[in-house]
């Protein structure tokens, strides 16, 4: 479980990074705002939840203005590809995936374990093989060394930026999975 966890977050933001390069950054923080739907979906995909028509209706609603919006951005923006579009849907979805299996591991049971250990546990093995992941792709394709080299070049506050923004997402990710570990992940994703 937490292997696919790590799986489904890696190619969540690796795809929603690749995404900017094809739509403008607006337009892509537009389309994750319709990340409920995705999750809504996930929670009756991962869980079996039932989703109700007012939910449904409420979901169509949100993707039309998001169609009219995009349609509209097509002919204003330079950078508005199919791909982008593509990119921060496989985003969306691989979101939704890895929220819903975050909800399914941080909820089991009889293991004996207690809400805190669940959640930690959770976290330190997703990011662990995340990062494993991650060195293997860098390390394969070159890039280990030029990111080596450029943290070997960096200043003092471009490492104090980057650190900050590790304990950021560390500080962020943990009240979310509370909130997943209490409510459920479609509650968390309307919240945050």
């Amino acid at each position: 479980l937490h292997f696919s966890c790590a799986l489904s977050m890696l190619g969540t933001h690796g795809a929603s990074n690749a995404a900017l390069v094809h739509l403008n950054y607006t337009t892509n923080t537009l389309f994750k705002s319709s990340k409920v739907f995705f999750v809504m979906v996930g929670g009756w995909f991962v869980h079996g939840r039932r989703v109700t028509a007012v939910q449904w209706v409420a979901a169509a609603c949100l993707f039309s203005g998001l169609a009219v919006f995009g349609l509209a951005d097509r002919m204003s923006s330079p950078r508005f590809t199919v791909v982008g579009v593509c990119l921060t849907v496989t985003s969306l979805l691989g979101g939704s995936y890895s929220g819903n299996l975050q909800q399914k591991a941080a909820q089991l049971t009889g293991d004996g374990k207690s809400k805190r250990q669940r959640k930690d546990d959770l976290l330190f093995w997703q990011y662990l093989i995340g990062a494993l992941v991650c060195l293997a792709v860098t390390f394969t394709t070159g890039e280990l060394d030029q990111g080596i080299v450029f943290l070997r070049t960096a200043s003092t506050t471009q490492l104090l930026n980057i650190a900050g923004f590790m304990w950021a997402g560390f500080a962020g990710i943990n009240p979310l999975l509370l909130l997943v570990q209490e409510y459920d992940a479609t509650s968390a994703t309307v919240v945050t």
